[in-house]
């Protein structure tokens, strides 16, 4: 593995070779300066002179968490002893973002909760596969447990790995918390921290705490129950607030049901080109026309189901709003589902959904529908 990286910094690039298209004798280096020091301290720990210090593999995979070179190169220490979890870190780096290998559900049974180590007791078991938990070989995506409180997130290194961390309701979550650099997203946030959150690209929390937070800046705002009176007051007090104009995508729970304060909402997220919906259908904003005009600009809607209503009537929701001239407008279009959906609930969306995109003359250029991807035309 050391050697495709050492290939990377060795390799010309187009603009290097002369005009017969060979490489000229000397090639400048491919790497950034942090990535060949990165290298090089890989490359001592693991010299043969020496035997191969795993915990300093480890660290240094905590160290650089977004990196994936130290977590290739631990793969490769812990093959070379026989450990599972070196062929499972290889596995997921090579199917990272694509559908995982049956090889990988196969190792996370038999090996998960102990690669979870310090993070056990606290981290709450998914429903279907802890390949909900997992990404790069390490745990990403964290839903602590109700009984988890501030303090264990300062007991461990293993926290640098998680991306996605998802607070119990009452969590006292009180930055800084060292470990915790790797942290992209923070959903559930209930209390208002003393000090400034980290750096996140993605923030679930209650409307009413926006305007009490110390935001350096988030590129997602997703924005938990609230009623009229509390979404008047986050636009109200939202000039004030040098990021929330900078948003990029909204994530829309319950609560947006007046059409003038949505609109309202918009106004003032010049930057927005994306939403999300967990209440899919039922929001005012879905009725305006404002809305459906902004993402079209290249937009992307994700509609989110928790399979508590018949099929039929979310197929007729879905009928409704999903026409084939807005659906000619949006770049992205996705439906998940965060519960168990009856098939037949999920095949009436399905068609739904499908109807509309036969009768629009153009369609999204992606389209994923409950983690089916349909092919462009």
């Amino acid at each position: 593995m050391i050697q495709e990286f050492r290939a990377r910094e060795n390799r010309p690039s187009q603009a290097d070779l002369g005009r017969d298209g060979r490489a000229p004798e000397v090639v400048p280096p491919q790497l950034s300066i942090a990535e060949r020091a990165s290298l090089e301290r890989l490359e001592q720990l693991l010299k043969p002179t020496a035997s191969v210090d795993l915990g300093a593999l480890r660290q240094h995979v905590y160290e650089h968490p977004h990196d994936d070179a130290p977590r290739a190169v631990l793969a490769d220490a812990l093959s070379e002893q026989g450990d599972p979890l070196g062929e499972f870190i290889t596995l997921q780096l090579a199917s990272y973002r694509q559908s995982p290998s049956r090889r990988e559900a196969e190792l996370l049974r038999t090996h998960a909760v102990r690669w979870l180590g310090a993070l056990e007791p606290f981290v709450y078991q998914p429903t279907q596969s802890w390949l909900e938990v997992f990404e790069r070989g390490f745990p990403a995506k964290v839903r602590l447990q109700r009984e988890a409180n501030g303090t264990v997130l300062t007991q461990s290194e293993q926290w640098a790995t998680v991306e996605d961390l998802r607070l119990p309701y009452g969590f006292q979550f009180e930055p800084p918390y060292p470990a915790l650099r790797g942290l992209r997203r923070l959903e559930g946030l209930t209390n208002r921290p003393a000090h400034p959150l980290p750096p996140l690209e993605e923030l679930v929390v209650r409307a009413d705490l926006i305007t009490t937070l110390r935001i350096t800046g988030v590129n997602h705002l997703g924005l938990l129950g609230f009623n009229a009176d509390g979404l008047e007051q986050l636009i109200r007090h939202s000039a004030r607030l040098p990021w929330f104009s900078a948003v990029r995508s909204l994530g829309i729970g319950m609560g947006l049901t007046a059409l003038t304060l949505g609109e309202a909402l918009l106004a003032r997220l010049p930057t927005l080109h994306s939403v999300v919906c967990s209440r899919a259908i039922g929001h005012a904003f879905f009725e305006s026309e404002q809305w459906w005009e902004r993402l079209s600009r290249g937009g992307a809607l994700t509609c989110v189901w928790h399979g508590r209503n018949s099929g039929g009537e979310k197929a007729t929701a879905v009928a409704d709003v999903l026409t084939p001239e807005r659906v000619r407008a949006l770049t992205v279009l996705r439906l998940e589902q965060r519960a168990r959906m009856p098939a037949s609930e999920r095949a009436a969306v399905v068609q739904a959904v499908k109807q509309a995109l036969a009768a629009s003359d153009e369609r999204p250029r992606e389209t994923v529908l409950f983690g089916i991807k349909l092919l462009s035309p």
